[in-house]
């Protein structure tokens, strides 16, 4: 289990203080859920920074990829096939067809049209039913 520390202030302490003087136990309850809003905070801001920063993945994505040939092969993490995976997303092609196109519709997967399992280019990516796939 991962704990996530949260540092309070002077501030807030002095105030569970005086807004509960009676009892430690409830100035202490107040610190807990000070903490947990923080933390929450902190998750919901990190989570929008990654959501919202689409430029900065493009680029992190394009950099793990080089030209070959006709193709781009993607460079980074392969799964027992050598299609390529990116970390946080999956399929690199199905994330590749993401970034330019948006989402993919539901019963409907990105493949290669030159048959190379580590390519990415976007021409040689389709979207097609899943029960036309042949491979």
């Amino acid at each position: 289990m991962q704990y996530e520390y949260i540092i309070i202030n002077k501030n807030d302490l002095d105030k569970a203080l005086i807004e509960y003087p009676n009892t430690l136990a409830e100035a202490g309850f107040w610190l807990i859920v000070k903490a947990a809003e923080k933390a929450k905070e902190k998750r919901l801001r990190l989570e929008e920074e990654r959501l919202t920063d689409l430029e900065v993945r493009t680029k992190r994505f394009w950099s793990k990829t080089v030209p070959v040939g006709d193709c781009i092969y993607w460079t980074g993490a392969t799964d027992d096939y050598g299609v390529g995976v990116v970390s946080s997303f999956g399929k690199a092609p199905r994330y590749a067809w993401m970034l330019e196109h948006g989402d993919i519709p539901d019963g409907m997967i990105i493949s290669n049209t030159c048959n190379n399992a580590a390519c990415v280019k976007l021409e040689h990516l389709q979207c097609k039913w899943r029960g036309n796939n042949s491979a």
